[in-house]
Protein backbone atom coordinates (compact mmCIF):
# COMPACT_ATOMS: atom_id res chain seq x y z
CA UNK A 1 0.00 0.00 0.00
CA UNK A 2 1.20 3.11 -0.55
CA UNK A 3 0.88 6.42 1.39
CA UNK A 4 0.81 10.00 0.70
CA UNK A 5 0.81 13.08 2.71
CA UNK A 6 -1.97 15.57 2.78
CA UNK A 7 -1.53 18.90 4.31
CA UNK A 8 -4.20 19.98 6.38
CA UNK A 9 -4.80 23.47 5.68
CA UNK A 10 -6.72 24.69 9.36
CA UNK A 11 -7.61 28.38 9.91
CA UNK A 12 -5.77 29.23 13.40
CA UNK A 13 -2.66 30.67 14.40
CA UNK A 14 -1.28 26.80 14.47
CA UNK A 15 0.57 24.98 12.10
CA UNK A 16 -0.90 22.52 10.02
CA UNK A 17 -1.09 18.93 11.13
CA UNK A 18 0.36 16.29 8.40
CA UNK A 19 -1.53 13.64 7.75
CA UNK A 20 -0.47 10.29 5.87
CA UNK A 21 -3.60 8.26 5.12
CA UNK A 22 -5.14 5.83 2.42
CA UNK A 23 -3.30 6.17 -0.89
CA UNK A 24 -5.37 8.13 -3.33
CA UNK A 25 -8.08 9.45 -0.51
CA UNK A 26 -9.78 12.04 -2.77
CA UNK A 27 -10.00 15.30 -0.68
CA UNK A 28 -13.40 15.43 -1.93
CA UNK A 29 -15.06 12.16 -1.08
CA UNK A 30 -16.88 11.61 2.51
CA UNK A 31 -14.04 9.87 3.81
CA UNK A 32 -11.78 12.77 2.54
CA UNK A 33 -13.29 15.51 4.15
CA UNK A 34 -13.50 12.90 7.57
CA UNK A 35 -9.64 12.85 6.96
CA UNK A 36 -9.14 16.32 6.80
CA UNK A 37 -12.08 16.88 10.07
CA UNK A 38 -9.69 15.06 11.79
CA UNK A 39 -6.55 16.65 10.98
CA UNK A 40 -8.59 19.90 11.99
CA UNK A 41 -9.48 18.61 15.47
CA UNK A 42 -5.99 17.22 16.05
CA UNK A 43 -4.69 20.83 15.44
CA UNK A 44 -7.46 22.24 18.11
CA UNK A 45 -6.08 19.56 20.64
CA UNK A 46 -2.53 20.47 20.00
CA UNK A 47 -3.83 23.90 20.39
CA UNK A 48 -4.91 23.20 23.96
CA UNK A 49 -1.93 21.39 24.96
CA UNK A 50 -2.41 18.02 24.13
CA UNK A 51 -0.90 15.60 21.28
CA UNK A 52 -2.78 13.25 20.40
CA UNK A 53 -0.02 10.64 19.15
CA UNK A 54 -1.83 7.44 18.36
CA UNK A 55 -4.67 9.03 17.14
CA UNK A 56 -2.30 10.52 14.77
CA UNK A 57 -0.67 7.02 14.04
CA UNK A 58 -3.54 5.31 13.26
CA UNK A 59 -4.98 7.82 11.17
CA UNK A 60 -1.84 7.92 9.17
CA UNK A 61 -1.67 4.15 8.60
CA UNK A 62 -5.20 3.51 8.34
CA UNK A 63 -6.81 6.46 7.48
CA UNK A 64 -9.69 8.56 9.27
CA UNK A 65 -12.68 6.50 8.71
CA UNK A 66 -10.79 2.70 9.01
CA UNK A 67 -8.98 3.66 12.43
CA UNK A 68 -12.66 4.95 13.60
CA UNK A 69 -14.19 1.98 12.54
CA UNK A 70 -12.10 -0.08 14.18
CA UNK A 71 -11.45 1.79 17.54
CA UNK A 72 -15.21 1.83 17.57
CA UNK A 73 -15.68 -2.42 16.86
CA UNK A 74 -12.87 -2.79 19.22
CA UNK A 75 -14.32 -0.84 22.16
CA UNK A 76 -10.65 1.03 22.59
CA UNK A 77 -10.99 4.25 23.73
CA UNK A 78 -7.90 6.58 22.62
CA UNK A 79 -6.12 8.64 25.79
CA UNK A 80 -7.06 11.93 24.07
CA UNK A 81 -10.59 11.25 24.31
CA UNK A 82 -10.85 10.97 28.17
CA UNK A 83 -8.47 13.75 28.42
CA UNK A 84 -10.93 16.25 26.23
CA UNK A 85 -14.01 15.01 28.49
CA UNK A 86 -12.38 15.39 31.79
CA UNK A 87 -10.46 19.29 30.18
CA UNK A 88 -14.47 19.62 29.28
CA UNK A 89 -13.88 20.00 25.24
CA UNK A 90 -16.20 16.62 24.05
CA UNK A 91 -17.58 18.66 20.93
CA UNK A 92 -13.42 18.01 20.05
CA UNK A 93 -13.67 13.95 20.60
CA UNK A 94 -13.91 11.66 17.41
CA UNK A 95 -16.75 9.83 19.11
CA UNK A 96 -18.36 13.54 19.12
CA UNK A 97 -17.66 13.99 15.30
CA UNK A 98 -18.66 10.58 14.49
CA UNK A 99 -22.53 11.22 15.57
CA UNK A 100 -22.29 14.46 13.05
CA UNK A 101 -24.92 14.27 11.01
CA UNK A 102 -22.73 15.18 7.71
CA UNK A 103 -21.23 11.81 8.18
CA UNK A 104 -24.05 9.37 8.33
CA UNK A 105 -23.04 7.59 5.03
CA UNK A 106 -19.94 6.98 6.84
CA UNK A 107 -20.99 5.11 10.08
CA UNK A 108 -23.48 2.45 10.83
CA UNK A 109 -26.59 3.13 12.92
CA UNK A 110 -24.56 0.90 15.78
CA UNK A 111 -20.69 2.54 15.27
CA UNK A 112 -22.98 5.90 16.09
CA UNK A 113 -24.49 4.37 19.19
CA UNK A 114 -21.26 3.18 20.45
CA UNK A 115 -19.92 6.86 19.77
CA UNK A 116 -22.55 8.27 22.21
CA UNK A 117 -22.13 5.35 24.59
CA UNK A 118 -18.95 6.51 25.12
CA UNK A 119 -19.09 9.85 25.52
CA UNK A 120 -22.04 9.78 28.04
CA UNK A 121 -20.42 6.77 30.11
CA UNK A 122 -16.67 9.22 30.13
CA UNK A 123 -18.88 12.20 31.53
CA UNK A 124 -20.30 10.55 34.40
CA UNK A 125 -16.60 9.59 35.36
Amino acid sequence: MTTSAQSVHIPTEHPPVELIGEAGVDESSLSGLFQRRCGELIAQIQSLGFNPGDWIGLISHLGAVVTAKQLLSQRRVLEVTSWLVENGHPELTLESEIGELRWADLFTDRERDEAKRRLSTLGEH
